[in-house]
């Protein structure tokens, strides 16, 4: 009777703890599991105080010089990476729809805000540099029914070679909630 009891426990403490863990494991919930590059995550925040449906793909990474050329391309004043830095590049579409009907609007900022940050596979943060990004820059007011795309760019060091970047709801000027979400830069 005993093990019945217990092995009854387990079964639910099971049940119980599963969708989380599950969830972690999912790609692009976990920095432990980042979305890779093509893949579209799916998440839910807050937009005008209402849950919203949000899906976040990473589309390309551009690094290195490659990403340097296009940084110097999008304005001259541009500096280049100092020392053992280099760009990185994260061409971006974020889609947003409303669960309910009226004319709810999330505001996506690239840059400084801390919305969009890279890590180092330990998690260290890395710098967001203040710079011209090229054209279009992952920046707007996202009304239900639209997407937006465009680019954020990060400073790494050379040597790193797994990145990370979150997408964090409740930072910068968005006043939203929700999970952070995770991509590899790579």
């Amino acid at each position: 009777m005993k093990l019945r009891r217990t092995l009854a426990g387990l079964v639910l403490a099971c049940l119980v703890t599963a969708p989380g863990f599950l969830q972690s494991q999912t790609p692009g919930y976990s920095p432990l599991s980042p979305a890779a590059v093509g893949a579209r995550v799916e998440t839910v925040i807050q937009c005008g105080g209402e849950p919203c449906d949000a899906k976040i793909s990473l589309l390309e990474v551009v690094r290195g010089d490659k990403a340097w050329q296009r940084i110097k391309a999008a304005d001259s004043s541009n500096a280049q990476p100092k020392g053992d830095l280099e760009y990185v590049l994260a061409h971006m579409k974020f889609e947003m729809s409303a669960r309910t009907p009226g004319s709810k609007s999330y505001q996506i900022r690239s840059g400084q805000t801390g919305q969009f940050l890279a890590f180092s596979a330990e998690g260290q943060p890395y710098e967001t540099p203040a710079l011209v990004l090229p054209k279009p820059e992952l920046t707007g007011a996202l009304r239900s029914g639209e997407s937006i795309e465009g680019w954020l760019a990060f400073l790494v060091p050379k040597s790193e070679a797994k990145p990370l970047m979150n997408f964090d709801p409740a930072s910068g000027a968005a006043k939203g909630q929700g999970k952070l979400i995770w991509f590899r830069l790579q």
